[in-house]
């Protein structure tokens, strides 16, 4: 299983078991609420979305609407291809949502090196609109 949508306006009165659903997400109504009281509930790798669109995550180039991540998996640079979109600001969430890195400036070339590895989440303000990506370093 990749994904699961259990949001139904009621999670909180879910009771729920959520075995083998490693790097699955899983939409819910409330992700505070989920990673609060279902953490134990998920593998480590499985996540809770408030707003998942599908898809999965794999280890191939990923691209978003006009934004394109790569090398994915990444080591020490990671590359972003904005065509021909100007950044005011990048950053860097870590599945859990807390921000890692925020850059301040468009920048084509990242230094990630001194991120754990893990999957990210990529956001990318160009002023009128976001782009976003995922990506694993490792």
């Amino acid at each position: 299983m990749t994904s699961c949508n259990m949001a139904n306006g009621n999670n909180t009165n879910m009771s729920v078991y959520l075995s083998q659903n490693e790097n699955c997400c899983f939409q819910v109504d409330n992700k505070k609420y989920a990673d609060s009281n279902w953490k134990i509930l998920k593998d480590s790798s499985a996540t809770f979305s408030e707003n998942y669109s599908g898809g999965t995550m794999n280890l191939t180039n990923y691209k978003v609407g006009n934004l394109s991540v790569y090398p994915n998996p990444v080591h020490g640079h990671m590359s972003i291809d904005h065509n021909a979109n100007i950044a005011e600001s990048i950053a860097i969430f870590s599945v859990t949502g807390k921000k890692v890195m925020e850059i301040k400036r468009n920048q084509i070339s990242i230094d990630v090196s001194s991120l754990p590895n893990g999957m990210y989440l990529l956001q990318v303000n160009y002023g009128k609109s976001i782009g976003h990506g995922r990506f694993i370093k490792n």
